[in-house]
């Protein structure tokens, strides 16, 4: 089986999150898995001989246009919009049992971890006693915005 997955970010690609987890490390684990996966930056590009295009986050909308280049490839979509829904799409890859459940009107979803392979094999952090509470937020700031209804005072 091959794998190309399909990424339009730009040349600042290792600066996103969602490149380096989504496609970066998942294509680099599927090569670790004795499976070939390469990662293209054009729907030109894409391997004609590759079974599988795994569109990256933000390149599901293109999935009618590679549909209609590319008929009998698979296609998966990475971290898709809940409400968006296509007949060209054959699986979903999302990073949590919260999005699964929000594209169940998918057939097949499947859970990819998002962590980043660059924390593998590193020293686990040693806790030390503490009274001071640290709550820690991992995500994108604005979304913090979206807390307004509920009491965000200490956030700012």
């Amino acid at each position: 089986m091959k794998i190309n997955f399909l990424s339009l970010t730009g040349n600042d690609r290792d600066r996103s999150g969602s490149y380096r987890i989504w496609v970066r490390d998942m294509s680099k684990t599927i090569n670790d898995n004795k499976v070939n996966s390469k990662i293209k930056y054009s729907i030109d590009d894409i391997d004609k001989d590759c079974d599988v295009v795994i569109l990256g986050k933000s390149c599901y909308k293109i999935c009618d246009s590679i549909k209609i280049k590319h008929p009998k490839k698979l296609i998966g979509a990475i971290n898709i919009d809940a409400n968006y829904l296509s007949s060209n799409i054959d699986f979903v890859i999302v990073g949590s049992p919260e999005e699964y459940t929000s594209l169940s009107q998918y057939k097949n979803v499947f859970i990819y971890p998002l962590i980043e392979r660059s924390f593998e094999n590193v020293e686990i952090k040693k806790h030390k006693k503490s009274n001071i509470l640290k709550l820690c937020f991992h995500g994108h700031y604005p979304h913090l915005f979206k807390l307004i209804s509920f009491d965000n005072s200490s956030i700012a």
